[in-house]
C-alpha cells in the first residue's frame, strides 16, 4: 500500500478507504473510477490498529488532499496486533520520517529492543541480504496496481455471522483509548479539511463486537458523522453467502463490486468529487482499471468449461495472443460446430492443425504437413514455439521451454495476456 502511495501523483486521491483486509478485500478504486471518474486508494494494511490508521492517515495527508476519508472501525475492537507479520506490514510499510518513528513509538504492545529494531528497520535491512531478489528494487504487480486493492475471485466463504442477532446486540460502552482515537480522526479532520466518515466493512463479528460498534456509531451520531454499517445491514448490499465472499471474514471480488457500487452511490450523492478521467495526472488509475478488467477477463476463463464460451473470451481483447490448436479427426467431429463459429475448420475432417488470432480472425498457421518452427516473442523475454510433431506427438506448443500441448485427439486452447506478461488459458477439450 505504501509502495503505490508514494509512486502516485502529488493531490490526486480524493477519497480515502483506511483500514484492515476488510478494506483491501472489499473497496475496488478502479470500480469507483470506472463509475464515477473519482480517484479512491485504499490506505489499508492487514490487522491495522488504530494507532497505525492514524498514522497512515497522517502520511498520506503528507502529499495528497483528499475530499473524503472513510474509516472501517473494526480497529475498535482490537488494541494489540495479533501476529507479528501485521506488525511488520504496519510498523514498517512507510519511508524513513518523524511520522515512522512517532508510529512505533506510539505503539504500547512491543518492548524496547524491539522497537528499537523497528525505527531501525533491522527487519527490512539486515535480516534478508541473501533473500533480495529484483521485486526488492523495482515494483512489480502487487505493488503497482490496484491503489490499495487486493484482486481476487475465489468464492471460499461459508460461515456468516448471526446477522439477525447483530441488528438486535445492544449499544455498548467504548473504551477509553477506543475515545481518544475517535476523536484523533475528528480532530484530523478539521485540521486537514476533509469529510470524515466511518463504516464496518462486512466481516466476521459477533454480538458482543457489534454492541461497540453500536456504541461508535452512537458517537458518530453525536458528533454529527456519517455512519454506514455495512456488516449487521449486509442485505443492502445484496451480500450472497458462497459467492461473494474470500473466506468467512473477507469479500472477494465479487462482493467488493456491492460494496464499492454502495458507498460510492453515497459518496457521489452527498459528496462534491470530481470527475478526473479527462485528468491527465490520474493516469495510474486508468491503467488500474485496465489490469483489473485483465484479471477479471483471466479469472473467466479459468472458470469457463466449455470450448464456446473460452473461444469467445480469447479473442475478447487484443492485448491476448491465442493460439488453437486441433488434432485428431474425434476432436473436429466433437467440435466443430463450436470451432466453425469462429472461422475454424478442416478441409478433410482428420487433418490436424494450428490457428492463431489475428486481426483478420483467426488464420491457419501450420498443418498436418508443416514441418516448420514457428516462433513467437511475446512480452520480456516470454517465448512460444509452434510446430508440429505429428499427430498425437505433443510438444507442439512450447511456452519458455514448457510443454502446453495437446494430449491426444483434442482441441487445445492456449492464451497469452500481453498486459499480464503470463498464460491466462491453457484448457484441453
Amino acid at each position: 500500500m505504501y509502495e503505490q502511495l508514494y509512486n502516485t501523483p502529488d493531490d490526486t486521491i480524493d477519497i480515502a478507504f483506511v483500514g484492515t483486509s476488510h478494506v483491501f478485500c472489499g473497496i475496488y478504486p478502479c470500480q469507483l473510477w470506472a463509475d464515477y471518474g473519482m480517484t479512491a486508494f485504499d490506505m489499508s494494511v492487514s490487522g491495522m490498529d488504530k494507532t497505525s490508521t492514524y498514522y497512515a492517515i497522517k502520511e498520506l495527508l503528507k502529499t495528497q488532499s483528499p475530499k473524503v476519508v472513510a474509516v472501517d472501525v473494526y480497529a475498535l475492537l482490537f488494541d494489540e496486533m495479533d501476529v507479528e507479520a501485521n506488525e511488520y506490514r504496519n510498523l514498517l510499510g512507510m519511508k524513513t520520517s518523524k511520522n515512522s518513528v512517532d508510529l512505533v513509538n506510539d505503539y504500547d504492545y512491543i518492548d524496547d529492543e524491539t522497537r528499537r529494531e523497528y525505527i531501525f528497520r533491522w527487519p527490512f535491512i539486515h535480516t534478508r541480504y541473501t533473500e533480495l531478489t529484483k521485486y526488492d528494487f523495482v515494483q512489480y504487480d502487487p505493488s503497482e496496481f490496484g491503489r490499495g486493492a487486493f484482486y481476487t475471485w475465489s468464492a471460499n466463504g461459508s460461515e456468516i455471522p448471526d446477522l439477525l442477532a447483530l441488528q438486535n446486540a445492544g449499544v455498548g460502552e467504548l473504551s477509553e483509548s477506543n475515545i481518544e482515537w475517535l476523536d484523533s480522526l475528528v480532530e484530523l479532520s478539521y485540521e486537514n479539511d476533509f469529510e470524515l466518515v466511518f463504516f464496518v466493512a462486512p466481516a466476521l463479528i459477533d454480538t458482543e463486537q457489534q454492541s461497540i460498534i453500536n456504541a461508535a456509531a452512537s458517537y458518530a451520531s453525536a458528533s454529527g458523522i456519517p455512519f454506514f454499517d455495512c456488516n449487521a445491514w449486509r442485505e443492502k448490499l445484496h451480500i450472497v453467502d458462497g459467492i461473494d465472499y474470500l473466506d468467512s471474514d473477507h469479500l472477494n471480488a465479487y462482493g467488493a463490486e456491492k460494496l464499492t457500487k454502495y458507498l460510492g452511490d453515497i459518496i457521489s450523492a452527498n459528496y462534491q468529487i470530481e470527475d478526473r478521467r479527462n485528468d491527465v495526472n490520474c493516469s495510474l488509475w486508468n491503467e488500474d482499471l485496465e489490469y483489473y478488467n485483465h484479471l477479471k477477463l483471466a479469472s473467466e476463463l479459468e472458470q469457463a468449461d466449455n470450448l464456446e464460451t473460452v473461444l469467445e473470451k480469447s479473442i475478447s481483447d487484443e492485448d491476448l495472443f491465442t493460439i488453437v490448436s486441433v488434432e485428431g479427426i474425434g476432436a473436429w467431429m466433437n467440435y466443430q460446430d463450436q470451432l466453425s463459429l469462429f472461422g475454424i475448420y478442416s478441409d478433410d475432417g482428420d487433418m490436424d492443425a494450428k490457428w492463431l488470432y489475428t486481426e483478420a480472425g483467426f488464420v491457419k498457421i501450420l498443418d498436418y504437413l508443416s514441418d516448420e518452427e514457428l516462433v513467437f516473442y511475446l512480452e520480456d523475454d516470454d517465448v512460444v514455439k509452434v510446430m508440429n510433431n505429428g499427430q498425437f506427438s505433443g510438444e507442439n506448443i512450447i511456452f519458455n521451454g514448457e510443454n502446453y500441448s495437446n494430449s491426444g485427439s483434442s482441441v487445445e486452447v492456449f492464451v497469452y495476456d500481453r498486459n499480464l506478461k503470463k498464460i491466462v488459458c491453457n484448457k484441453e477439450f
